[in-house]
């Protein structure tokens, strides 16, 4: 391999280079970070690096001097553009540790929003509701779960009286937990994917600025089967062209490998 593009995120780091003419893309945990590099140095010590991501200073100035650094918005959004045909201008949804909300246009991503809600929310709140910290299993919880249990709605509070907003959208969250003691794990973690994929839509309706322009979604672990199925259902909801870009936790690394 003669090139490498890095993505260094919060929790992972992600590696995508070409060999052979296929394109590869690997995942691996901040904490095993020095095992990796030593390994790239050793099958390819000459490969021209490029960096991307919050953690790709720190890995400049320790790992690679010579590497270039390409701003994370930008080579997330020509990575996605690699992996999926869309037509700007178009919303590029980035859920990782936290969420950013990029409005891609005539070749540029501006960051028109964003939120710290993402998947190191949904770990880690996801642990200190159930005491449990595995990422898959706090998924099937979220998926077994029905959050109306926790989740107050419009509809709760207007009844069969006319609502001004959709009665499906939350009222207030997690606000039925304070009347009982019964709230099971897998209502907790539905109920708690549902709040980071609705704070993630209304902060999408704002900086689509009254367009409802296409968007793709990108995203590590944090983009998982429950938060999609509530993405999807608000996407159905606000009728916005709504697509899940296949290994998107990739653009960033792919957009450095092909800068």
């Amino acid at each position: 391999m003669n090139k490498m593009g890095i993505d260094a995120g919060a929790t992972f780091i992600k590696l995508a280079y070409e060999e052979k003419g296929n394109l590869h893309y690997k995942r691996y945990p901040i904490q095993e970070a020095a095992s990796l590099f030593n390994w790239m140095k050793m099958i390819s010590p000459h490969a021209e690096v490029v960096l991307t991501g919050g953690g790709a200073g720190v890995l400049k100035n320790k790992y690679f001097p010579q590497a270039a650094v390409l701003d994370e918005f930008t080579a997330a959004a020509s990575g996605a553009k690699i992996l999926h045909t869309l037509h700007e201008p178009f919303l590029l949804i980035n859920i990782g540790t936290g969420t950013s909300i990029l409005r891609v246009e005539k070749g540029k991503a501006v960051r028109v929003s964003g939120t710290a809600m993402g998947g190191g929310t949904f770990l880690g709140l996801g642990r200190l509701l159930t005491g449990k910290a595995s990422y898959e299993q706090l998924i099937e919880l979220a998926l077994e779960g029905d959050r109306t249990e926790a989740d107050l709605l419009v509809k709760d509070v207007y009844g069969q009286d006319e609502a001004p907003l959709l009665g499906e959208l939350s009222a207030s969250n997690f606000a039925k937990a304070a009347f009982t003691d019964t709230i099971s794990d897998e209502v907790k973690m539905a109920a708690l994917v549902n709040m980071i994929a609705e704070t993630i839509y209304l902060l999408v309706m704002a900086g689509s600025s009254q367009q409802k322009l296409p968007m793709a979604f990108i995203g590590a672990g944090a983009l998982n089967r429950a938060l999609q199925k509530q993405l999807k259902m608000y996407a159905k909801m606000f009728d916005f062209d709504c697509t899940f870009i296949e290994n998107g936790e990739y653009s960033g690394a792919i957009g450095a490998l092909y800068s």
